[in-house]
């Protein structure tokens, strides 16, 4: 009976020790469910097994892969000045437009004077070798000078034109930068005219930026139907852009003359679309303006041009600061130097000096003052000519700076001239120092010879 009962207490023991086993054996197996052991301290170290890629389910793949190690960009802050544009700063910080808007969240673009933007930092300079040192000489602190835009209006008004093309192979070297005149829109929005190749390969072969002028043929009808239209402005706009980036100009020139007053509104609007496509492309905008003294939205001729709207957006403002007389009314100065002061001291105050560009004329008047319908227009070489035909002497006048003459044509018709000469010229270019203009701009190349462009350059170079 012992070695029964004996027996029995051995095979329960025995049971006892097996269950204990497992139970060991299973705490080892992780924090999973309710495993047993869950709750039992373990030094054990999990080795992680690789998983086939089989296994890995296919969404969890592509997550992985659009995974990309993210390009920390360093940036500074710019306070925005008087003068400044997208596309200016993009060429300052060495970045696009675009990434400008991006980093600002901007969707417009317009900037005001204080505005603080963030920008890409400029990268630091290579560091030098070191070298053995000299004695340091202390120079005078010189005005550091900005490059000022000296532009010439280059026009081909037929194929075989080539008046403009044979003074710009001439007097390249006093320019840096040209507008080809040639192109006109129309009432579809496409842009017709004549391709100038000659001009945009030759100016850039010679460190001279091409910008294209397109025109609306003075048509305010025509204008009106592309402005009126925000479909047609934006197809306009675009064969604006197709035509700069085929033909190889580096930025463009708006002038539309002779438009409606009423259409004051709808200019400024096609304007801030043009600049927002361009610069999105890294294209300067220069907008040309008639002059003025005053704002008179209802007027005639002057009245769609808001200065101060347009100098916000576009890069440069170029003033037609000329024709205030000529072979419509009565004999006067072409361009006075008391009245494009005034004209000045007005769009100073309404655009940035920095973007104003002054018009200069290469021409002159000659009225008829006995048969006014023969009164016309003349160049500058003409006048030379005429001067020395005629004999006659040369006047100034003090208050306009301008000099002019008189003289009996071969009927016996009395005439009066008003003309430029190096003098006017040269005064007139001073005042791009006087009001820190952003430079010149002279209508219209093919009508001078280098003795304008040596008046011009005397006066930037003061």
């Amino acid at each position: 009976m012992k070695r029964k009962i004996i027996s029995v207490l051995v095979i329960i023991l025995l049971a006892f020790n097996s269950i204990s086993f497992i139970a060991e054996a299973n705490s080892g197996r992780g924090n999973s469910g309710n495993a047993p052991g869950k709750n039992k301290e373990t030094t054990t170290e999990v080795v992680q097994q690789p998983v086939a890629e089989s296994e890995v389910p296919e969404e969890q793949k592509e997550a992985n892969e659009s995974i990309q190690p993210t390009e920390e960009i360093n940036t500074t802050t710019h306070v925005v000045q008087s003068g400044d544009t997208l596309w200016r700063l993009s060429l300052q910080y060495q970045t696009t437009v675009e990434n400008i808007k991006q980093l600002n969240n901007l969707t417009s673009d317009v900037l005001f004077v204080g505005q603080v933007l963030v920008v890409p930092a400029l990268p630091p300079s290579e560091p030098q070798p070191k070298e053995e040192q000299e004695p340091i000489v202390v120079e005078p602190i010189q005005e550091v000078k900005r490059e000022l835009m000296n532009l010439a209006y280059y026009t081909k008004y037929w194929h075989t034109d080539m008046n403009s093309y044979n003074n710009l192979t001439s007097y390249h070297s006093y320019l840096n930068s040209i507008a080809v005149t040639a192109y006109d829109v129309t009432a579809k929005g496409t842009i017709e005219g004549f391709d100038a190749p000659e001009a945009v390969d030759f100016s850039k072969a010679n460190s001279v930026t091409p910008y294209v002028t397109i025109q609306n043929k003075f048509d305010p009808a025509m204008t009106n139907i592309i402005l009126s239209n925000p479909s047609l402005r934006a197809t306009t706009i675009q064969n604006m852009l197709e035509l700069v980036r085929v033909k190889g100009y580096e930025g463009i020139n708006l002038n539309f003359e002779n438009m409606y007053a009423s259409d004051r509104a709808n200019f400024n609007q096609f304007v801030k679309e043009l600049v927002e496509v361009f610069h999105a492309h890294d294209y300067p905008v220069i907008v040309s303006v008639p002059a003025k003294t005053a704002d008179f939205p209802t007027w005639a001729w002057s009245g769609t041009f808001e200065y101060r709207t347009i100098g916000e957006l576009a890069d440069y403002v170029q003033i037609m600061t000329y024709d205030q007389h000529g072979s419509w009314g009565e004999p006067g100065p072409v361009a006075g130097l008391n009245w494009v002061e005034n004209v000045l001291r007005y769009a100073t105050n309404e655009i940035p000096a920095d973007k104003i560009l002054i018009g200069l004329p290469a021409y002159a008047y000659d009225w008829n003052l006995d048969q006014p319908s023969r009164n016309r227009a003349i160049t500058w070489k003409q006048v030379k000519t005429l001067l020395n035909t005629t004999g006659a002497s040369v006047k100034w006048d003090n208050a306009a700076q301008s000099p002019f003459f008189q003289y009996t044509d071969g009927n016996g018709e009395r005439h009066t001239v008003w003309f430029e000469n190096e003098s006017s010229i040269t005064l007139k270019t001073e005042l791009v120092h006087k009001y820190q203009l952003g430079g010149v701009s002279t209508w219209r190349m093919g009508q001078e010879d280098e003795s304008f462009w040596n008046a011009v350059q005397q006066g930037l170079q003061r």
